[in-house]
């Protein structure tokens, strides 16, 4: 709805420069302008890879649907689940590679893969799973450190001076508008609290699996809102891509018992 008469880059822009907005005025509140991190090292690299997922994520929406971009952003678990025994050195069990197997399967239905290459949407969104799921292997090392506010005060801040070159400002700014402008940012500012405060209690693949429930709600709005089509691919690859989540989640609770 926003991305009809704003770009898309400043609506990424938005949501990080609103954020950081909300985090300076806690900031002031404390009398401590830069939060002092405890570790640079994890900070920096989920800072960076945190606004360069981000921007693709809204590519793939502008270059596809609301659905399929949120399903192959939803890969990033996947990708967690390869590279958490050896970057995280999390316990991984039997359950590990049929769920990867069987997600990937459910990714080539949801792109109607005919092995002629993939659209420039879909190849958006496969990034942006695999930027997230490096991004979310570095929170969780990141939570160890530091605090949530901490944490998201550099994000915010990263976002907001490195994706200040690519804004817009040449778009209509009507009533409509500038209510959905400022309901994704606030929004975005609301689940990055959210997931930055679940990292600190988790591990990092079943803080993934619990974020799939975005399936849902996207697949919700674009057909109520957006007039989106649901194809039989799209729709037996999401029940894969969720049935494989659903084994990983098997795996974590053994694990965990």
């Amino acid at each position: 709805m926003v991305a009809e008469n704003v770009p898309t880059m400043t609506i990424t822009w938005g949501r990080f420069f609103s954020g950081f907005v909300v985090l300076l005025f806690l900031s002031l509140k404390k009398k401590n302008l830069f939060p002092k991190p405890q570790n640079y090292k994890w900070l920096a690299l989920r800072s960076l890879t945190n606004f360069v997922a981000v921007g693709f994520f809204y590519l793939a929406i502008e270059h596809s649907t609301l659905v399929k971009a949120n399903l192959l952003n939803m890969t990033y678990p996947i990708f967690i689940a390869i590279f958490a025994p050896f970057f995280l050195k999390e316990a991984t069990g039997k359950y590990h590679w049929l769920a990867v197997l069987i997600s990937f399967v459910g990714v080539l239905l949801v792109l109607d893969f005919e092995f002629t290459g993939l659209v420039q949407g879909d190849l958006y969104g496969l990034i942006c799973g695999f930027i997230a799921s490096i991004s979310l292997m570095s929170l969780r090392k990141a939570r160890q450190y530091d605090s949530s506010e901490t944490i998201i005060f550099y994000v915010m801040l990263t976002g907001s001076i490195g994706l200040l070159p690519f804004v817009s400002f040449d778009f209509e700014i009507s009533t409509s508008t500038a209510l959905a402008f400022l309901l994704t940012s606030l929004g975005g500012v609301a689940g990055q609290f959210f997931l930055t405060f679940s990292y600190k209690y988790t591990t990092a693949l079943t803080a993934a699996v619990t974020t799939m429930i975005r399936l849902v709600f996207s697949a919700s709005w674009g057909l109520l809102f957006f007039a989106e089509s649901i194809s039989y691919g799209l729709f037996f690859g999401s029940l894969l891509i969720v049935f494989s989540i659903f084994l990983l989640r098997l795996e974590t609770k053994k694990a965990q018992d």
